[in-house]
């Protein structure tokens, strides 16, 4: 398997931690997602050990993963993020299933803060995308 591109190298890794560590308080930099910007932060700043990421890195490579990337959040701060060469950060490719597990973690997320409740109809939060029927199918299927 391929190491990732940022980690290709463990004592680089190493290096660019401890030269993270000591811009990180300076210069913090920001990651567009979606309409949001996401900070970055080194590991340690977030309370979470460099070493620890380190070991889940060689874990993924011990065992016949075929990986594409990794982001570590913490914080809501981005503390550790890596590409397996071909793939890298801006290169769009198919999630396939994924899909629904983020989907899943913001509903419960979303219910947890009592933004929605697990009964509440799709078609209530987007009205203008419901077909032409849909009031006699929403009454249907109510009973």
């Amino acid at each position: 398997m391929n190491r990732p591109i940022l980690f290709a190298n463990k004592s680089i890794f190493g290096w660019l931690l401890i030269l993270g560590f000591f811009t990180s308080t300076s210069l913090q930099s920001q990651t567009k997602v979606g309409n949001h910007y996401l900070e970055s932060s080194t590991p340690e700043a977030e309370g979470v050990a460099s070493e620890g990421i380190t070991r889940f890195i060689d874990a993924l490579e011990s065992e016949n993963n075929e990986m594409h990337s990794f982001v570590i959040l913490r914080h809501g701060k981005i503390i550790s993020e890596a590409w397996w060469s071909p793939y890298a950060k801006d290169l769009r490719h198919v999630m396939f299933s994924v899909s629904k597990s983020f989907t899943s973690i913001a509903v419960g997320i979303a219910i947890s803060e009592n933004k929605l409740k697990l009964t509440d109809k799709v078609h209530t939060f987007f009205p203008e995308s419901a077909p032409a029927n849909a009031k006699y199918l929403y009454e249907r299927n109510d009973s």
